[in-house]
């Protein structure tokens, strides 16, 4: 008679397949990961909400937004670009310090090289000669370590942790110079362990350089630093040799 008296349900077993995907999407839908909208799937993502945020525009509303898209990404990227020029500028500050650095590390160097070739002397020939000279190259090494230090006080090392170790090196080297001087002057110091004192700064102070030169992306200002150290190197190793034949020689004039 076209009348509804009731409803049946025609069911089946599902299969173990049917039953996994089931309980998957269940849990995605627990999750929040996923929602049912208008009876379909969809994903809750930012990125997904993001993607989806167009569709909520009308035509007009999408024409004023594609329009001003071009101003907002060239906003963006000039934000972006400013942050990077920031860092460059940073990076290359700390750069010009680190070059600063090496630059009067190299002069202590030097000084210092100076300072023991003439005490050795002094010491070698007892007293009788190199006075001056000493003094002179005490004076100039005395200049260096205080522009050194100066250097140092202006840097914060937590922002060099490549060089920090090497540079506290170099400082527990030199903690006894005054010492050796006073020693030299009086004539107590010994010839030997006198020229392995200087030495020694001066090598972890060419440690610090070479090192430097390996945290600046200027492949050229790495080239430059390598080479110096280097140079400051061989330039020790001639020395020290020079101050041993100068020690002997002096020993031969005296007797």
């Amino acid at each position: 008679k076209g009348e509804i008296v009731g409803y049946i349900s025609a069911r089946r077993q599902a299969t173990r397949e049917e039953i996994e995907a089931a309980e998957a999407a269940y849990a995605l839908l627990d999750s929040g990961k996923v929602s049912l909208h208008a009876g379909a799937p969809r994903s809750n993502s930012l990125w997904a909400k993001i993607k989806r945020i167009p569709n909520k525009f009308s035509v007009s509303q999408k024409l004023v937004l594609s329009a001003a898209l071009p101003v907002i990404l060239a906003f963006y990227f000039s934000i972006d670009s400013l942050v990077q020029a920031f860092h460059n500028e940073q990076r290359a500050e700390q750069i010009l310090q680190l070059n600063e650095l090496s630059a009067d590390l190299g002069k202590l160097t030097h000084n210092l090289q100076m300072e023991r070739s003439y005490g050795i002397g002094y010491l070698s020939s007892e007293g009788s000669r190199f006075k001056d000279e000493l003094d002179s190259s005490t004076a100039q090494s005395k200049l260096s370590y205080t522009k050194f230090n100066q250097a140092l006080s202006e840097m914060d090392l937590a922002d060099y942790p490549g060089i920090s170790t090497q540079i506290q090196a170099v400082q527990k080297a030199l903690k006894g110079l005054e010492d050796i001087r006073v020693q030299v002057s009086e004539l107590k110091a010994n010839e030997m362990q006198t020229g392995d004192f200087y030495s020694n700064i001066n090598y972890e102070s060419i440690k610090v350089i070479d090192k430097i030169a390996t945290l600046s992306n200027d492949a050229h200002l790495t080239t430059q630093l390598r080479n110096y150290a280097d140079f400051l190197h061989y330039k020790e190793l001639v020395a020290r040799e020079g101050t041993i034949i100068n020690s002997i020689l002096t020993i031969g004039e005296l007797y």
